[in-house]
């Protein structure tokens, strides 16, 4: 194992969303949302993805972030942060800093944001190739 983190970000109106921040890899939902068959066909898609560990220490440092960054957002507590990320290798806790993205597909007035049911969103095809609803 060559890294130990983890991240926190709170997600609200007015704040970065997670595509804003480059968090979300298009390719890879895209390859989620393929069926197997449609997997085992595109040219793109290299091996199986290895899902990263989950360990118990770890997950309570980011949970404690999480808690205390929601403290901030609703109580007097003086807690400004609203990205964190956790370096466990190193135990430094350290603020992101990611600006709203003015052409953001998610969370612009261009994209989606309050938009409703006039704006079609992706969905996951069930395994008869369906639409999950």
């Amino acid at each position: 194992m060559s890294h130990v983190t983890g991240r926190v970000q709170m997600l609200s109106p007015c704040l970065p969303c997670l595509t804003c921040c480059g968090t979300l890899d298009a390719d890879a939902i895209r390859r989620e949302m393929q069926t197997p068959d449609q997997r085992a066909a595109d040219p793109y898609v290299h091996g199986v993805r290895e899902p990263q560990p989950a360990v118990l220490s770890i997950n309570s440092t980011v949970s404690s972030l999480a808690m205390t960054m929601v403290l901030g957002a609703v109580t007097p507590v003086p807690v400004k942060p609203r990205h964190q990320t956790y370096d466990g290798t190193r135990g430094r806790v350290r603020e992101m800093a990611v600006a709203l993205q003015p052409d953001c597909v998610v969370c612009s007035h261009a994209g989606a944001l309050a938009k409703g049911a006039t704006w079609s969103l992706p969905v996951r095809p069930d395994a008869s190739g369906g639409r999950w609803r």
